[in-house]
């Protein structure tokens, strides 16, 4: 995942670095890129219409004056040009999600005359022009210079956290009442509220735009999903009794999630409702661990029925490395910013064993207790 790293801590906590934002009932912070973003797109298909303020039509400026009002931000002035003074300046090499883009188009009133939200990989939310609507697009300057735009200059947004200071976490993790819980760095402790099976861990990810997603088993065995603006969505997918999700974010805003269903097969399910029974049978009770890697692609690892570890990834790929794995554990698995991966496990002997995409393996010599490591990337 770029820009975090998450690790299983123990049966029960899964730790997110890095990225951290604001939840209900958390230490105060100020509002974050994420969730401007984030209530921007609350609007997409809204019509745009000149000099409307209101969701039943937005201009580009009243968007953001919206959006930023929406969400705590002060002081976020009507008009475009009125906005680009009020903005720090800054470069196109600052640029990240949760700045403003001004720029000038042919038959635009003073400059700037039209204002974006980047939201990270080329892409920006915008309240476009008269017959279309609220849309997300691909943005590059030479591609607008290319469409006859000029790019007056970048803004950060006064008031607006882009990203959390170094060291900050996030943990999610199952309490002694078998709810779920988040803890962060200033403190800050959310009781969801939300029920979760006895025995399971929740895996959380993060996304290059500061917001998280949780997946876990409920108390009926479903899987469960919520996420840093406070949505829930249980998917009607049963899983194993017994067994936690591997959940991955992937660099373009996109999720994917593995577990084990109540058929012992590995099953995906991504962030367009897309579900894949692999048709792979895991060991009954054990857990995947999914990596996702800076290209957008995938892997996943995990304990077949015959006690061996497999990898699967997303180009279709099966790997049966013959590697026999303690039975009932599960591996951990780490996608590196160069594309590499390592995965730990817990062989039959009860050693920590590593290995990695070169096909490399390392037994370490350490003796592990019956349980499952925990990787994170480096």
């Amino acid at each position: 995942m770029a820009g975090c790293k998450t690790a299983i801590i123990g049966p029960r906590v899964t730790l997110l670095s890095s990225h951290l934002r604001r939840t209900e009932g958390m230490s105060e912070m100020d509002p974050t890129a994420a969730e401007f973003i984030a209530e921007e797109k609350k609007f997409l298909g809204v019509p745009y219409v000149f000099g409307g303020e209101s969701p039943s039509g937005f201009d580009c400026s009243s968007l953001v004056q919206y959006c930023l009002n929406a969400i705590g931000v002060q002081g976020c002035p009507r008009t475009s040009e009125e906005q680009w003074n009020w903005v720090e300046r800054i470069s196109y090499d600052q640029l990240v999600p949760g700045n403003l883009i001004f720029e000038q188009w042919p038959g635009d009133q003073a400059p700037p005359g039209h204002v974006v939200t980047f939201i990270g990989n080329g892409q920006v939310i915008e309240a476009p022009a008269p017959g279309q609507v609220v849309h997300i697009r691909a943005w590059s300057p030479a591609g607008d210079e290319a469409d006859g735009a000029a790019i007056i200059g970048y803004g950060l947004v006064p008031g607006l956290t882009l990203q959390p200071p170094p060291g900050t976490w996030l943990v999610a993790f199952q309490d002694s009442s078998n709810q779920l819980w988040l803890r962060n760095s200033a403190g800050g402790n959310n009781e969801t509220r939300l029920a979760m099976a006895p025995g399971t861990s929740p895996s959380l990810a993060g996304q290059p735009d500061g917001s998280w997603l949780v997946a876990f088993q409920d108390k009926s065995s479903q899987l469960w999903l919520c996420n840093s603006v406070g949505g829930n969505n249980e998917t009607g997918l049963a899983m194993a009794a017994g067994t936690s999700p591997s959940l991955a974010g992937q660099p373009d805003g996109s999720w994917l999630v593995a577990f084990q269903d109540k058929s012992n097969q590995l099953w995906l399910r991504n962030s367009t409702g897309a579900n894949n029974q692999t048709g792979l049978a895991m060991a009954a009770g054990t857990s995947p661990s999914l990596a996702g890697q800076a290209d957008g692609s995938w892997l996943v690892a995990f304990q077949d029925k015959s006690n061996q570890l497999w990898l699967c990834n997303s180009a279709g790929g099966n790997n049966e490395t013959g590697l026999a794995m303690a039975p009932g554990t599960s591996p951990s698995l780490a996608g590196q910013p160069d594309g590499s991966w390592l995965v730990a496990f817990q062989d039959s002997s009860n050693q920590l064993w590593l290995r990695n995409s070169a096909g490399a393996n390392n037994e370490t010599g350490l003796a592990m207790a019956l349980s499952a490591p925990s990787l994170s990337s480096g």
